[in-house]
C-alpha cells in the first residue's frame, strides 16, 4: 500500500510536532518545517502529496510559497491552516488554487478527512493525466482536425519531418494552438514511435533545478542527493525529447543545452562520466525567439541549432473553414461525455466563424464544453456563450472598453456594424453576417433595431 507524503509547514513547533505525530499514526509519511526557506529547499528533492501550509511564517507569508509549490509539482494539494485567517485570506487562497482552508483550532478527525479528500482529488488528477498521455500515445496525422489549405500543408510537412528523425524541430505558435499535439504526432510518425516520448515543460522547472532535471545527478552531488538519478534526457534515449516552452530556459543553462544538442553527450550533475544519447529533440515556444535573440535573452547559436526545421502553427483565426469543423468535433465529443443530443443554431455558427479566438483551439474547446453543460434544450444558442475579448482582437470586439462581453450584446453590435457597412440594406447585411435575411430581421426585432 502506498504511503502518502505530507509536509507540515508551521512555525508553532509544538503544534506541528503534535500534528505530525498523529498523522504518522494514520500511516502518512510526514515532514515538518518551521519556516518557508527550509521547506523550499526540501521541495528541490521531494514532491509531497499534500502540504499543510500556515500563513504566518517567520520569513514569509505562507501564500507566497504556493506558486513555488505549484511549479515544483502542479498536482500537490495545498491546505491552508492558520490561527490568523479571515474570510478575505480564505477566498484568496482558494482563488489561487489551494484545495481547502481551515482555521485553528480544529479536530484531528476534521483535518484527516480533508487530507483524505485532497488525496482523492490528486488521484483523480493523476488518472486524468494518465488517460491524456495514453490518448496522446495513439494520436496520428488524422487526429489533426481541419481541411483548410494551411492544415493540409502542415500535414504534408509533418510527414516529411517525421521521416528525418534525427533532425531538431522548432514548433512555434500562439498559446492554445496545440503545439504538444504536433510534437507527439511527429514522434508517432517516426521510426522512434516505439521508444519514449518525454515531455518537459521548461517553464515549470525552477531555475536551480533544471540542469539536474534534464541531465540527472550523481550521489553526493548536493545535500540530500543520497542516490544517483537519471535525468529526462537519459530517459528519452532512443526516443524523442520534447522541450515545451523552450524560451523559458535560463540563459546560463542554454550553453549546456547547446553543447548537448551538438554532441549528444552530457554529464550528470556532480559526475565525470560522459553519457552518449541517441535522442531526437523537438522544441516549442509561443514567444518570438528572434526578438529574444536581439534582446540578448536567448542565445543566437542555440536558436539556430533548434531551428533546423521550423513548423509554424497558424492561429485559429487564420483557419476560417476549420473553426466549424473543430466546433462540431468538440460538440460531438462533449455531447457523448455528458449524454446529451445537441446542435448549434445558425446564429451561433455565424458568431463562431467571426470571433477572433485569442485563446485558439483551447478557448474553443472550453467554450463548447461549457455550452454543452449549460444547455438543457436540444439547440445551443447564443445564450449559452460568454466570449472573452480584448483590445488586440478588434475584428469582433466592437466595444474597446469591455474585457468580457456576453455574446448577445456582442451580436447586437455586430448587426449594427453590418447594417452601417451595407448602408442599411438588410439583404447585404445578412450576407455579411452569414445568416439569412429572415434571421437578421428576427434578430433586429429582438434587439429593438427595427
Amino acid at each position: 500500500m502506498k504511503m502518502y507524503r505530507i509536509a507540515v509547514v508551521d512555525d508553532e513547533v509544538n503544534f506541528a510536532r503534535f500534528l505530525a505525530k498523529n498523522l504518522r499514526n494514520e500511516n502518512f509519511l510526514v515532514d515538518i518545517f518551521f519556516d518557508g526557506s527550509s521547506f523550499l529547499k526540501y521541495l528541490e528533492n521531494y514532491d509531497p502529496d499534500v502540504v499543510l501550509l500556515d500563513l504566518s511564517l517567520p520569513d514569509c507569508h505562507g501564500l507566497s510559497l504556493y506558486p513555488k509549490i505549484l511549479k515544483s509539482n502542479n498536482l500537490t494539494q495545498v491546505i491552508v491552516i492558520t490561527a490568523h485567517g479571515n474570510l478575505d485570506t480564505a477566498v484568496e487562497a482558494i482563488k489561487m488554487g489551494c484545495y481547502d482552508y481551515i482555521n485553528k483550532p480544529f479536530g484531528l478527525d476534521e483535518i484527516i478527512l480533508i487530507i483524505k479528500r485532497a488525496l482523492e482529488r490528486k488521484k483523480i488528477l493523476e488518472e486524468l493525466n494518465f488517460r491524456r498521455n495514453k490518448e496522446y500515445e495513439c494520436v496520428e496525422i488524422d487526429s489533426l482536425i481541419g481541411s483548410s489549405a494551411k492544415m493540409k500543408d502542415l500535414k504534408k510537412l509533418l510527414m516529411m519531418v517525421a521521416d528525418a528523425d534525427d533532425v531538431t524541430v522548432l514548433i512555434q505558435g500562439e498559446s492554445g494552438t496545440g503545439k504538444n499535439l504536433f510534437a507527439r504526432i511527429i514522434h508517432n510518425l517516426s521510426k522512434r514511435k516505439e521508444n519514449p516520448f518525454i515531455e518537459v515543460n521548461c517553464a515549470s522547472i525552477p531555475d536551480n533545478l533544471i540542469e539536474s532535471e534534464l541531465f540527472g545527478f550523481e550521489k553526493g552531488a548536493f545535500t540530500d542527493a543520497k542516490n544517483s538519478k537519471k535525468g529526462l534526457v537519459e530517459l528519452a534515449d532512443k526516443g524523442t525529447l520534447f522541450l515545451d516552452e523552450v524560451a523559458e530556459i535560463p540563459f546560463d543553462m542554454q550553453a549546456k543545452l547547446l553543447s548537448f544538442l551538438e554532441n549528444k553527450t552530457f554529464r550528470r550533475v556532480g559526475g565525470v562520466k560522459e553519457f552518449n544519447i541517441d535522442v531526437r529533440v523537438i522544441a516549442s515556444t509561443n514567444r518570438d525567439l528572434e526578438q529574444l535573440v536581439r534582446d540578448k535573452k536567448f542565445r543566437e547559436d542555440l536558436y539556430y541549432r533548434l531551428n533546423v526545421i521550423n513548423i509554424k502553427i497558424p492561429p485559429l483565426r487564420e483557419r476560417g473553414e476549420d473553426i466549424i469543423e473543430l466546433a462540431n468535433f468538440f460538440l460531438e465529443q462533449y455531447t457523448k461525455k455528458y449524454n446529451k443530443k445537441l446542435v448549434f443554431d445558425e446564429e451561433v455558427i455565424s458568431i463562431l466563424k467571426r470571433y477572433r479566438w485569442p485563446g485558439n483551439i483551447r478557448e474553443l474547446r472550453n467554450l463548447i464544453e461549457r455550452a454543452v453543460i449549460l444547455s438543457n434544450e436540444p439547440v445551443i444558442t447564443t445564450e449559452h456563450f460568454v466570449i472573452k475579448c480584448d483590445d488586440n482582437y478588434q475584428g469582433l470586439s466592437l466595444s474597446e472598453s469591455k474585457s468580457v462581453i456576453e455574446i448577445n450584446k456582442l451580436e447586437r453590435e455586430m448587426i449594427i456594424k453590418a447594417l452601417e457597412e451595407s448602408d442599411f440594406v438588410k439583404t447585404k447585411a445578412a450576407e455579411k453576417l452569414g445568416i439569412s435575411r429572415y434571421a437578421l430581421l428576427r434578430k433586429m426585432k429582438k434587439y429593438n433595431l427595427l
